[in-house]
């Protein structure tokens, strides 16, 4: 439910999002219509930058992760590999910086 409630307010504003901040209030908003209760956020880091930013914010999100891949492989750190790809795993289920 939270995750339909993102994707619908992310198609009202894809371009540009609704800002930083005020998207943990339009998922409560959207929350509390269906009746459900409680604190929520998108348990999604990548649909959390749409909603604030739009796609610009998300694609210098993965421009940004990019560049740390492409230096990590350049260092050879197979140790900072594991664990970027572990966050960008986890951020798929998890809104890690909204805490």
């Amino acid at each position: 439910m939270i995750y339909s409630c993102s994707i619908k307010l992310i198609a009202g504003k894809p371009i540009l999002g609704y800002g930083i901040g005020d998207n943990i209030d339009l998922i409560q908003n959207c929350q509390t219509m269906k009746g459900q209760k409680g604190s929520f956020n998108s348990h999604n880091q990548y649909l959390e930058y749409m909603l604030s930013a739009g796609v610009f914010g998300l694609i210098f999100f993965i421009l940004y992760l990019i560049i740390i891949i492409k230096n990590l492989l350049k260092m050879k750190s197979q140790i900072g590999l594991v664990l970027l790809t572990f966050f960008m795993l986890n951020m798929i289920t998890e809104n890690i910086f909204a805490r």
